[in-house]
């Protein structure tokens, strides 16, 4: 996968919208000038820097999607993904670039619930990232598409009888080693922010299986008293 500009901004914007900005808006025009970057105190100056560079990469952002909605790479969902979470984070959930951006990731919804490119592969990483944007948007017209997709990730699960047991990988067919600890923590970072919509599925709830998580996470850390390999 070729990264370029748009996805490391699009990464930048995301972990600073979406993680960092803890007030909410005002109502008005001027989202993210309006939010509070930290709860603790910041020197004003800063503070103003990081509004105008937020305000930049928003702006940035807006006037480089594509005209399918997408941003970056079309062939992986995921990137436009973090566009849009990001976006929402800055509250424009409901604006022109979020709509366009969700129309183009829901494109990519597959019969079984995954959202990918089958020619592409990369099924877990597109699928946990995009139903986890799609959900930071807080609408409730997605919540059965989140839904079909947490059930997806969660029979990606590798629960077979070896070291892989409890992580996810990219594909299993390929014969590589399957899972790995990036598609993994970003699966379990998925069914984490976005386990609240089984509040609103009907019949059993669906979830991964933590215990197997945990585990595998341990026998990644050169830790005796936690790995058992």
């Amino acid at each position: 996968m070729k990264f370029t500009a748009k996805y490391f901004t699009a990464i930048g914007l995301t972990l600073a919208m979406a993680g960092f900005l803890h007030a909410e808006t005002d109502g008005s025009s001027e989202l993210i000038r309006n939010r509070e970057i930290s709860p603790w105190p910041v020197d004003e100056s800063l503070r103003q820097e990081a509004h105008a560079a937020l305000e930049r990469g928003y702006e940035w952002l807006a006037a480089h999607q594509q005209d399918d909605g997408s941003w970056s790479n079309r062939r992986f969902p995921a990137l436009t993904a973090f566009s849009v979470w990001a976006l929402s984070g800055a509250g424009e959930e409901y604006s022109e670039q979020v709509n366009r951006g969700i129309g183009f990731i829901l494109s990519h919804i597959q019969n079984d619930g995954g959202i990918f490119d089958p020619s592409a592969g990369l099924g877990v990483y597109n699928t946990a990232i995009s139903m986890t944007a799609l959900h930071e948007t807080d609408r409730q017209d997605l919540m059965e598409i989140i839904q079909d997709a947490r059930k997806w990730i969660a029979d990606a699960q590798h629960l077979g009888d070896d070291i892989y047991h409890g992580g996810f990988g990219y594909d299993a067919e390929t014969g590589r080693e399957y899972s790995d600890l990036s598609n993994s923590a970003w699966a379990y970072t998925a069914m984490r922010m976005t386990e609240g919509v089984e509040d609103f599925r009907e019949g059993e709830r669906v979830d991964i299986d933590w215990v197997a998580a945990i585990k595998f996470l341990e026998r990644t850390q050169n830790l005796p008293e936690y790995n058992d390999l």
